[in-house]
């Protein structure tokens, strides 16, 4: 998958400091991941919460939390 705006977390990480590890985590399971449905993203972060504008991914053990829009990939 493709993390658009990391920069942001960049920016966050840069003034919270104990989200450095957890986010690390979280965008390197992201980046290798080749979700194709809800569920199979369920079956990555099984505490990730469906919203009408995307997904809420806990971070820390929920110290911190990333609302994101999942875009699944198409099977050919």
């Amino acid at each position: 998958m493709i993390i658009k705006g990391k920069n942001l977390i960049t920016e966050f990480v840069a003034k919270n400091e104990k989200a450095e590890k957890g986010m690390d985590r979280w965008i390197a399971v992201v980046e290798a991941a080749s979700w194709k449905t809800p569920v199979d993203l369920k079956g990555t972060f099984h505490a990730a919460d469906k919203v009408k504008t995307g997904y809420i991914f806990d971070i820390s053990g929920n110290n911190f939390r990333i609302h994101a829009s999942v875009l699944f990939a198409c099977p050919s």
